[in-house]
């Protein structure tokens, strides 16, 4: 399923696609294909990003400008670890200035911290949480052309 995000970015849900569409390749072979097929018949390069939730596709698209990048199921904490947390959704200035008075600078910082003393001093979300340590799971790509 294509969820179009704006006239340039989209989403793409792979989530059944290997039982219908590529039985002799992988879902990373399918996006570099489309890459590579958007590039060859409309001259337009495409950054993507393979990961189990749209924030990690998207976190993975930035991560590979230009080009393609895929986080692998199991591999989230690993690729989240050393990212800065301006990248994570939700994030804000005071947010970021109550996270780095606790110690936090990256997804992997504010991973190791105890939700109790998220909720009480920063008012992050379980959501937020769940996307710094990449447990929100749905295989989904996101391109930008």
């Amino acid at each position: 399923m294509l969820v179009p995000i704006s006239i340039d970015e989209g989403f793409l849900d792979l989530t059944t696609m290997d039982r219908h569409v590529w039985r002799h390749t992988t879902a990373a072979d399918y996006v570099k294909e489309i890459c590579a097929r958007i590039l060859r018949e409309a001259g337009i390069p495409v950054s993507a990003g393979l990961a189990s939730s749209s924030r990690l596709a998207k976190l993975a698209t930035d991560a590979a400008k230009p080009g393609f990048i895929e986080i692998p199921p199991g591999g989230e904490k690993e690729f989240l670890a050393g990212r800065d947390l301006r990248e994570l959704s939700g994030i804000g200035k005071n947010r970021q200035r109550s996270l780095g008075a606790l110690g936090a600078r990256t997804f992997g910082d504010a991973a190791k911290l105890p939700s109790t003393l998220l909720r009480q001093n920063t008012r992050t979300s379980k959501m937020q949480r769940c996307s710094s340590n990449g447990t929100r799971m749905r295989k989904i790509v996101r391109w930008i052309p």
